[in-house]
């Protein structure tokens, strides 16, 4: 059997990840990002040890699936990218070489975070 290549068909969008998905993505770790504080007001409890056995890893699953979801949406359709960053500062923090800081902007900061070792939580 033939096989059916869809790589420069205009039709083919390429793998399609629904909104929800990001959405939920992003929801999930706004609550871990906004529960850290909390827990550390439980003392001694229980959670404190889930937390420290599964936060870290699971801010760094989250935010490296959100980086590689929309670096794709970017690359897949450029134009769409441009039109919904319209007006928004591309700029989102610092990129430290050398000692030196230079802007970072949110494609690199994908990239950044798709190609990292390790993540440092502050």
């Amino acid at each position: 059997m033939a096989e059916l290549d869809l790589r420069q068909s205009p039709w083919n969008q390429g793998i399609g990840v629904p909104g929800e998905f990001l959405d939920h993505h992003l929801y999930l770790l706004g609550c871990i990002v906004n529960a850290s504080p909390a827990l550390d007001e439980l003392g001694d409890h229980e959670l404190i040890s889930l937390r420290e056995q599964f936060q870290e890893s699971e801010a760094g699953r989250l935010l490296l699936t959100v980086a590689a979801v929309v670096r794709n949406a970017m690359d897949q359709n450029p134009g769409r990218a441009d039109y919904w960053l319209e007006g928004v500062d591309d700029n989102v923090g610092s990129l430290f070489e050398k000692e030196k800081g230079v802007p970072l902007v949110f494609r690199e900061a994908c990239n950044k975070l798709i190609h990292c070792l390790s993540i440092n939580f502050e």
